[in-house]
């Protein structure tokens, strides 16, 4: 594009998401397109640190977006359109886990063997892992955790919200999360001791 015509042309404004909601619910089907650009790597991202599988993440990132759009006129706007996808995304992941409870994770003696010393640091402080190995070791180790507890570990270590922001995503208080924040966190203290010298 030539640069005269850049300074002339005024900057187009991309519409919000209760607008783009609005078009779709009026028959432009399209315009769902728009949302799923805005938010498919932050759902996409949240199942994948949730499942710790790249394909069921993006089996699940997909059903999140689907069952959204299904459900797109029940949106009431009580909360952000990303909030109410992301306790989708809460659901889906759920659900994904029950799932999967028949497979088998690998075992607490199996990680001690396997990460020893360092298990139990990043046991005692989840949010400290420095490169991919730490990473995946945090993730096989939040698989054997309950999938309430390892979702409000992921939505306040990993994805950094707010209380308030967990609570509007899990429909609870703000005083629930942070009282199950604790029992989760209690919970990766208590398997820390499986790997105490």
């Amino acid at each position: 594009m030539d640069p005269i015509e850049t300074t002339i042309s005024p900057a187009k404004e991309s519409p919000n998401d209760r607008e783009i909601i609005r078009e779709v619910l009026g028959g432009h089907t399209q315009s769902y397109e728009a949302l799923i650009r805005r938010y498919q790597d932050r759902i996409f991202g949240f199942c994948m640190t949730t499942l710790s599988n790249r394909e069921e993440a993006e089996e699940a990132a997909q059903e999140v977006f689907v069952k959204a759009f299904r459900s797109l006129a029940r949106f009431r706007g009580d909360a952000a359109f990303s909030t109410w996808l992301i306790r989708i995304a809460v659901n889906e992941c759920r659900d994904a886990l029950r799932r999967r409870s028949r497979r088998r994770e690998l075992s607490l003696e199996e990680l001690q063997d396997k990460y020893g010393e360092q298990a139990r640091t990043l046991f005692l402080d989840p949010a400290g892992e420095a490169d991919s190995e730490m990473a995946d070791l945090v993730d096989q180790l939040l698989s054997s955790l309950r999938p309430e507890e390892r979702t409000l570990l992921v939505l306040r270590e990993r994805e950094g919200h707010s209380y308030t922001e967990i609570a509007a995503i899990l429909g609870c208080s703000v005083d629930a999360v942070k009282a199950r924040l604790r029992r989760a966190r209690q919970s990766l203290r208590e398997m820390a001791r499986h790997f105490s010298p």
